[in-house]
């Protein structure tokens, strides 16, 4: 069965397509974000059936099951995205605000 959908998986990559397959990207939107999640979150909870490019796509630890690691995986690498805000603290050329009164 992994075998299976592992060769699935490669086909849908090489088949040339404007838009490979992206692994986490369950809905097929071109983004992997908490809407992915979400819908794995779903898949989980109701035990809904998928079929097969949404089961590999939505399966991120390729161990032919959807557990919450795979929600974890997809909401780790949204984050991993989003840049810090770190720099802002560090500027030396950052004026103290006046309050507000």
């Amino acid at each position: 069965m992994k075998t299976l959908l592992l060769l699935a998986c490669m086909t849908i990559m090489s088949c040339g397509a404007s838009n490979p397959m992206q692994p986490g990207d369950v809905n097929f939107d071109g983004a992997v974000d908490s809407l992915d999640a979400r819908l794995v979150i779903t898949y989980i909870l109701r035990g809904d059936s998928l079929d097969d490019a949404t089961f590999i796509a939505a399966d991120i630890t390729g161990d032919s099951t959807i557990s919450t690691l795979d929600v974890h995986l997809i909401l780790k690498s949204k984050l991993a995205r989003i840049p810090t805000a770190s720099h802002v603290y560090n500027r030396t050329d950052a004026k103290p605000m006046k309050a507000v009164k």
